[in-house]
């Protein structure tokens, strides 16, 4: 996405973007994500953006505090 949204052939507009929601996020954190995450984040616009979600079956402590850090 992060690709897509920087380098891609019809670069991908997030700015209408009302609901961002990441799904396995422990893994996304766990694997060094954090920065597309942020990248992702930013490219949304946030006038629009109203909510952000993170669902996950588990969350080790690190991970939920590289997840906080990110919202």
């Amino acid at each position: 996405l992060v690709h897509m949204i920087t380098h891609g052939k019809q670069p991908i507009d997030l700015g209408n973007v009302e609901v961002l929601v990441f799904d396995e996020a422990d893994h996304l954190f766990g694997l060094g994500f954090q920065h597309q995450i942020d990248e992702i984040i930013a490219a949304c616009s946030m006038d629009k953006l109203r909510s952000i979600g993170l669902f996950t079956a588990t969350l080790r402590p690190a991970i939920e505090d590289l997840a906080r850090s990110a919202l």
